[in-house]
């Protein structure tokens, strides 16, 4: 009988593309931490060559089963701490909390609309 896949609780995409140097350190500093606190069965962690939204980086996307969330400017070592901290608490919690606050002002519409009417 195959078995199930691992159903995790978020997926974390850091992009490295214009932001360079900086994202990838992040990123190997997240995945460190996550393996650290035993958090990869729930908390996936990727890191794209390109997201998109050059403008808008440091650029990371929080994925889960609602959606995607994403997050530009992301540039301070402590964006990435508190990153790290939610994804724990959902991970210990089992479910998907809210960003922290940290993120007021970080979060933006990557896609236009959808076409309304005929």
């Amino acid at each position: 009988m195959p078995r199930e896949p691992l159903k995790i609780l978020i997926h974390i995409i850091i992009c490295r593309g214009c932001s360079g140097r900086a994202s990838v350190d992040a990123a190997a500093w997240l995945r460190q931490e996550l393996r650290r606190r035993r958090l990869s069965a729930k908390v996936s962690l990727s890191v794209s060559d390109c997201l998109g939204p050059c403008a808008r980086g440091p650029v990371v996307t929080a994925a889960d089963s609602e959606g995607v969330v994403w997050l530009g400017g992301l540039s301070d070592p402590a964006h990435y701490s508190a990153l790290l901290e939610w994804a724990t608490r959902c991970a210990h919690d089992g479910v998907v909390h809210g960003l922290p606050g940290e993120f007021r002002g970080h979060a933006f519409d990557r896609f236009a609309p959808a076409c309304s009417g005929a």
